[in-house]
């Protein structure tokens, strides 16, 4: 893997010759462009590939690759780098491949350019039996294209409007927006065979609202018409349905839920005591009739051995 540059470029350079001046990094020289040529020393998704000499601009070539080592910047002091390859070679730059850039043997490529083809797009390349021009290759990849628009406009009629909720006021404007995005991820969840090669992200999709022509947010409840851009085929109609997420509720609404939530617990409360004491005075009803009762047998008691006392004294 490479290295960036560092400070031992002018400690080694002087060492060996003490009167030269030491390099300076990229980002100090003054060119035409703000663009750098850069070798990639691994794969960088929606870069390039490993090897590949990639044209990018200076913060992100140096932030983002040689900031987590996965490239070098190409020096644009090319006669200060012939000077001193033992230097860079000793650094852990390719220095032939680089010889060969400026040499004009290596072409640099744009950012992303080894991206930019998907399953679909490679059949363009790929050259049918027979054919040198590639003409039935380039008539398959579009039917393929057509077949995938044709399969989202089936499966769109069967499951209806694409609905999304959000949350919404009393009025019916969103607490933020619905982006196309959203559509998108919704539309991955169909499954429609092929879809994600030829809809590659959410760009592809925009809305079409009233009196603003296209959108790509909806800021409002309601349906919406919006079009899916097939490449090489054209629009494919849809229709979106912004719900809202809750039932709307103002500030005073939320008051008056909250005191009846209040009222009916104190209610609640009141009905557990009441029903409390009821269990209580059914548990000592019980008692205190037992207790009259005993009082009566022992008053009967004490009245029957009264009267059977009064005929002996006579």
């Amino acid at each position: 893997m490479f290295k960036p540059p560092t400070t031992l470029i002018a400690s080694m350079a002087a060492a060996s010759r003490p009167s030269m001046i030491p390099l300076q990094m990229p980002r100090r020289l003054r060119h035409s462009t703000n663009l750098y040529a850069t070798i990639l020393s691994e794969d960088v998704k929606n870069v390039g590939k490993a090897g590949e000499i990639v044209m990018l601009s200076a913060g992100f070539a140096r932030n983002f690759v040689m900031g987590t080592k996965k490239g070098l910047m190409i020096p644009r002091d090319q006669r200060g780098f012939r000077a001193h390859k033992a230097v860079y070679q000793a650094l852990g730059y390719p220095v032939a491949t680089i010889q060969a850039y400026y040499d004009g043997k290596i072409t640099p490529k744009s950012k992303g350019e080894s991206y930019k083809t998907s399953v679909l797009d490679a059949l363009s390349t790929a050259s049918a039996p027979g054919d040198s021009d590639g003409t039935p290759t380039v008539m398959k990849m579009l039917q393929l294209r057509k077949d995938v628009a044709a399969a989202l406009q089936e499966r769109l009629a069967t499951v209806g409007p694409i609905s999304i909720q959000a949350a919404a006021d009393e009025s019916g404007a969103l607490y933020g927006s619905v982006a196309t995005q959203a559509v998108y991820d919704q539309l991955l969840t169909l499954h429609v065979p092929g879809f994600d090669l030829v809809i590659k992200h959410a760009d592809q999709i925009h809305f079409r609202v009233k009196d603003e022509g296209k959108v790509r947010k909806l800021k409002t409840t309601g349906t919406f018409d919006a079009n899916v851009a097939v490449p090489m085929v054209g629009n494919v109609p849809i229709k979106v349905q912004v719900l809202p997420l809750v039932a709307p509720m103002d500030r005073r609404g939320r008051r008056q839920r909250y005191e009846q939530a209040d009222m009916e617990s104190a209610a609640r409360a009141e009905d557990t005591a009441a029903e409390e004491v009821i269990a209580a005075e059914v548990q000592i009803a019980p008692a205190e009739q037992e207790q009259q009762q005993q009082q009566q047998e022992q008053l009967s008691t004490s009245s029957e051995s009264e009267a059977s006392e009064v005929p002996k004294s006579a």
